[in-house]
């Protein structure tokens, strides 16, 4: 953009009011001038003076998640265990060892969202994976799903896995009442109970509030070159996780009216990724009913901002 000179005011100078009034008569620009935009100006040019003091944020809360005491002994932890039966999933709210739900209560004050405004959440909890043997690759191929066959060095071929159980922590919310029983999951996010021909799962593409915990972590030895592997039931190793901290961040922009009184985290597993044989081939994550599994967890924290957009 054009450069407006100014000659330099030294001390001892004299002026007038005319002068003053006049000095930067030359910023003005008549109507369709161009806007005072990001185009022809700088984050520099301005200071906080040029701002109202209407606050971005409008509200922000923070609640416990699962157990409040940080040491991981007998009374501040939560088991699960995975879905083994395709008609009773596993529907787990996230809550204390003593079964007290916890999740981010705003019904004593709901968040009356408009058009433009944006909800922002923030989750953590710390979590261990557990399992008994080796689940991954319990009963008959080709169950449980992820085993698949590779060159073995002796001659033949082994089954290996590939290692990509996982259980899944996904949002809900209740934009009905103050009464808290009216849950659902939040946009763009399944609750991982549809239906896929004989099996049940979501689509991946509707995870936008989900996070993921690895079941597993497992290994097999060999010769990465040649693509060929020890025999697994004797050289396969895996690593138990133990505890360690997993988050999720969602973001929500409202474009109309909603109310939330409350939202939470929901746990479920073992899931596996797979896809559709038809179509677009979507991918998906579907339980495995075979690969059984547990989860413990201790504490966390649901942390949200309501932030203003006009």
């Amino acid at each position: 953009m054009s450069r407006i000179e100014r000659t330099r005011v030294d001390s001892g100078d004299t002026t007038s009011a005319t002068e003053l009034n006049n000095t930067y008569s030359d910023y003005t620009q008549a109507p369709p001038g161009p806007a005072l935009d990001a185009n022809n100006t700088r984050d520099q040019a301005f200071d906080i003076p040029h701002f109202t003091n209407t606050p971005i944020v409008l509200n922000s809360k923070e609640s416990q998640l699962g157990n409040a005491n940080m040491h991981i002994t007998a009374g501040t932890i939560t088991s699960v265990t995975s879905t083994t039966d395709l008609a009773a999933l596993l529907d787990h709210q996230i809550q204390t060892a003593g079964a007290l739900a916890t999740f981010l209560d705003l019904s004593a004050a709901p968040w009356s969202l408009v058009s433009g405004d944006v909800f922002r959440l923030w989750w953590d909890l710390s979590v261990s994976p557990t399992f008994v043997g080796a689940p991954w690759r319990s009963g008959v191929v080709p169950t449980p799903a992820g085993l698949y066959s590779v060159p073995g060095m002796s001659g033949g071929v082994w089954n290996i896995t590939d290692g990509m159980h996982c259980w899944v922590m996904y949002l809900e919310w209740d934009i009905t009442s103050a009464a808290l029983s009216t849950w659902v999951t939040v946009p763009n996010q399944t609750g991982f109970a549809s239906t896929f021909g004989s099996d049940k799962g979501g689509y991946l593409h509707q995870t936008a509030a989900t996070s993921t915990v690895g079941a597993w972590s497992v290994y097999s030895e060999g010769i990465a070159t040649a693509g060929e592997i020890e025999n697994p039931t004797l050289y396969e190793g895996h690593n138990e996780h133990g505890y360690y901290a997993v988050s999720g961040m969602w973001a929500y922009p409202a474009t109309g009216t909603v109310t939330v009184y409350g939202v939470r985290v929901k746990l479920t597993g073992i899931l596996h990724p797979s896809h559709l044989a038809a179509g677009n081939n979507e991918n998906l994550l579907l339980y495995d009913i075979n690969a059984v599994g547990g989860l413990s967890y201790s504490s966390g924290r649901i942390s949200a901002v309501h932030m203003r957009g006009s």
